[in-house]
């Protein structure tokens, strides 16, 4: 009111527009935090591309928020991260359909180090070790220690405990080769 009845007033004028200020917050910052919320889940779901949109769009509201910014950088490095992976994984594939099983366990690793959340590269390197496994153990001139190191595990038991249900720990006939 002090304003409108003297426009001229200057401390009127600053405390006119720090109340429009905080009242413009008040209004925007739970659809921010709502953004936010929903972009983490975007990000859990692995839905990238959302996330740096739903965050962009809470910069948008918050240009000032460094949280938003650090937020949104995150995302941006999780996808890239993801379509290198996905890159990878594609290699992966590519030898798997080869046969080339131990050129797909040179490969995997680093895919599950840019993306340790990638469940079809996980799977595909317990398959692959699955079948390698067969593969060396029907050799027999390899112990099951040395198998168990040669598909990347640190002993034996956890190797035993992974291969359980399809590897014995030491196979007392060859298993046949075939589709290996």
């Amino acid at each position: 009111e002090a304003f409108d009845l003297d426009p001229a007033n200057r401390g009127a004028r600053q405390l006119r527009e720090t109340i429009q200020a905080q009242l413009l917050r008040r209004l925007i910052e739970p659809r921010i935090e709502a953004m936010l919320k929903q972009a983490e889940g975007f990000i859990s779901e692995r839905r990238f591309a959302e996330a740096i949109e739903t965050f962009e769009a809470a910069l948008r509201l918050d240009r000032d928020n460094p949280g938003i910014v650090e937020h949104l950088n995150r995302a941006r490095q999780l996808q890239s991260m993801s379509r290198e992976s996905a890159r990878l994984l594609a290699e992966a594939r590519r030898e798997f359909s080869r046969n080339n099983l131990e050129g797909v366990l040179q490969t995997l690793p680093e895919t599950l180090e840019l993306d340790p959340g990638n469940p079809e590269a996980r799977q595909l390197l317990d398959e692959v070790r699955q079948k390698l496994a067969l593969r060396y153990l029907a050799d027999r001139k390899l112990a099951v220690a040395e198998v168990a190191y040669l598909l990347g595990y640190s002993e034996p038991s956890p190797f035993h405990r992974a291969n359980r249900a399809s590897v014995p720990m030491r196979l007392s006939a060859p298993v046949p080769t075939q589709d290996i």
